[in-house]
């Protein structure tokens, strides 16, 4: 693993709905179809300009991204996104993780908009963004 990158925020925000936008945008860059766990959940792997990029909408909490962890492992990926919250459980679990690879997380502070009408457009703005970090 190269880069981890953090997606983080307070919870309801938008880190999930961000990062399934970003599937899609992977999903269509790579022709590939995306398969949707019954609870809603994606997690994408995609070969991308040459690396392995894997997207967990899992979740933010501890367990979730520890799973989430678990599944960047055991596909190999350069790239790995993840949610976290702003402290605690799951941001300690990405940082055992980056440890582990000897890399440091890239932290991406989940964007807000006041106005809830316009939330889906900044969600889908960050994940053109997380996008063009790949």
């Amino acid at each position: 693993m190269k880069r981890i990158i953090g997606l983080y925020g307070k919870a309801k925000c938008g880190k999930t709905t961000t990062l399934k936008n970003l599937i899609q945008k992977l999903a269509i860059a790579t022709q590939r179809t995306v398969t949707i766990n019954p609870n809603g959940d994606m997690f994408g792997v995609f070969n991308y300009k040459n690396k392995i990029i894997c997207v967990a909408t899992q979740g933010d909490w501890k367990g979730a991204v520890k799973q989430n962890c678990d599944f960047f492992v055991n596909q190999n990926c350069d790239i790995a996104f993840s949610a976290t919250r702003t402290r605690g459980g799951s941001c300690n679990v990405l940082k055992a993780l980056a440890a582990t690879h000897t890399i440091n997380i890239e932290w991406e502070a989940k964007a807000q908009e006041g106005n809830k009408n316009l939330q889906s457009n900044v969600n889908q703005q960050q994940a053109d963004d997380l996008f063009n970090m790949i």
